[in-house]
């Protein structure tokens, strides 16, 4: 069964403005007692079920986040400088690749009877993204060097000795 448009209100306000607060979703949405109503509306099986799809709706893929990283560890200036040398992120191309700016920041400063434009432009570490992308892809192990090999026989007796001793019990 569909939900009518109260109870999609309830969600929409559920999910948004009211940040998961049920009793504040109902009384956003137009219910006359939203404590009761909150909590009731959130054990609807359809209001449930509605809530759960549309937060997995919101959340990003494995393969988004990768692209998203891909993108950053790729990223150079070249999308926000123009013809002429200067930081320009008016231009298509710029906008679209406004998602790898960091921070961005402009400065006007006096100079003589003029002013001079300083603008500033920080991309994402592309490093940093690298690292996390070699992650993902078990590119990067870490590996433990045991120098004393009697620590090394004795760690190895320890764990024989619990194998059998729980061998026992079964």
């Amino acid at each position: 069964m569909g939900l009518n448009s109260k109870q999609e209100a309830f969600v929409n306000y559920y999910l948004g403005e009211a940040k998961f607060n049920a009793t504040r979703a109902a009384r956003l949405a137009g219910y006359g007692s939203p404590h009761s109503y909150g909590q009731q509306l959130l054990e609807n099986i359809d209001v449930h079920a509605r809530v759960q799809e549309r937060l997995s709706e919101l959340q990003l893929s494995a393969d988004a986040v990768l692209i998203g990283l891909a993108a950053q560890a790729n990223s150079d200036m070249s999308a926000f400088v123009d013809h002429k040398g200067k930081i320009d992120v008016t231009t298509p191309w710029a906008r679209e690749n406004l998602k790898l700016v960091k921070r961005y920041k402009t400065k006007v400063m006096a100079c003589g009877e003029g002013e001079i434009l300083e603008t500033e432009v920080e991309l994402y570490d592309a490093q940093a993204a690298l690292v996390a992308v070699g992650r993902a892809h078990k590119l990067f192990t870490d590996k433990v060097q045991v120098e004393n090999d009697a620590a090394l026989s004795e760690l190895r007796e320890f764990l024989s000795g619990k194998a059998q001793a729980s061998g026992d019990t079964d």
